[in-house]
């Protein structure tokens, strides 16, 4: 299904506002240079957009306030209470705050922290901690969430609709199934994960729900915008790729940091916007990425051309809320 010609395209841009890295000190309250620098970049960025959008830019911010954050910073709800000022100028903006928890636990065994996903009750436990430390930082009921390490499970979407949570950006359509030392279990398979937003499947959270259970579904997942990169890629990679992809999807989410030329990279995604294939394109960047002035650079040049590309004059810069309510209205 394409989007009607005079309706813009919703963009969502979040940052996941956390500590620089995962394996951080213990005990050790190190300020998060990573939110800090990006908070400076989205200030300087937002009226650049909003020129060249002819829209106002609003962005998206998630916060960690899951059981580490306690652990190590004292509280649960440190960002809020550090950075409250610096939060207000965006939620003045109408930017949106959402939660990105972790299950992030020590090992002393293990030589430092573990992401025990394959442990159900500390999943949920880190889910409600979150949700719980949000009421008080702010005196609301959150409303848009995205797991940490890409982890989703149908337990946690059972969560996040008990807590009446709108929008999950957690999904990246494409990506495989993978391990790594520091996560207990592995990664949910996202090879086949719709590409277009839907309300989850109460046994599968990687399908739509089939419509007489999505009929009083509140929780919409919003998946990463994804593409197939081979236009951007070398010939041999481009080659590998598809013989070592034969017969799956090969589209991956888009980065914003991306090493390509950004009309190439808006070329790549128009594309898909206009086959129908993306409806909705939500964008996430890790804050202490853009400690990397390499990246930090590429991420605002990419954000700046598409004022000049054909998609950007289609595109609003809008928070995971407002995606929702919109696929309500036209639902």
């Amino acid at each position: 299904m394409t989007l009607p010609a005079d309706r813009r395209v919703p963009l969502v841009v979040g940052f996941d506002v956390e500590p620089d890295g995962l394996d951080i000190p213990r005990h050790e309250r190190r300020p998060w240079t990573g939110f800090e620098r990006t908070m400076e970049i989205a200030n300087a960025l937002r009226p650049r957009l909003a020129d060249a959008l002819d829209a106002p830019v609003r962005f998206s911010w998630f916060l960690r306030m899951d059981p580490q954050i306690k652990d190590v910073y004292g509280s649960t709800t440190w960002a809020a209470e550090t950075y409250g000022a610096e939060l207000d100028t965006p939620r003045a903006h109408g930017d949106e705050v959402g939660l990105h928890p972790h299950t992030l636990r020590w090992r002393e065994g293990r030589g430092g922290w573990v992401a025990a996903v394959d442990d159900d009750s500390w999943v949920q436990e880190c889910v409600r901690v979150s949700f719980d430390s949000y009421q008080s930082a702010f005196g609301e009921q959150c409303q848009s969430h995205r797991f940490g390490d890409g982890f989703m499970s149908e337990s946690v979407v059972g969560v996040l609709r008990e807590l009446d949570v709108r929008a999950d950006l957690t999904l990246e359509p494409g990506r495989p199934s993978y391990t790594m030392e520091s996560i207990d279990g592995p990664l949910p398979d996202q090879f086949d994960v719709p590409r277009v937003p839907f309300r989850p499947d109460p046994t599968n959270f990687r399908q739509p729900a089939r419509a007489e259970a999505a009929a009083g579904e509140q929780l919409w997942m919003l998946p990463l915008a994804s593409a197939d990169p081979d236009r951007a890629l070398p010939a041999a990679r481009r080659l590998g790729r598809r013989l070592r992809h034969r017969g799956r999807p090969k589209h991956r989410p888009v980065l914003l940091w991306a090493p390509w030329p950004s009309r190439l990279l808006w070329d790549i995604v128009a594309r898909d916007v206009d086959a129908g294939a993306l409806t909705v394109l939500p964008f996430i960047v890790r804050a202490d990425t853009l400690l990397r002035a390499d990246w930090a650079g590429r991420f605002e040049s990419h954000l700046v051309a598409l004022g000049s590309h054909p998609l950007g004059r289609r595109a609003a810069l809008v928070t995971p809320s407002a995606v929702v309510a919109d696929l309500e209205s036209t639902a």
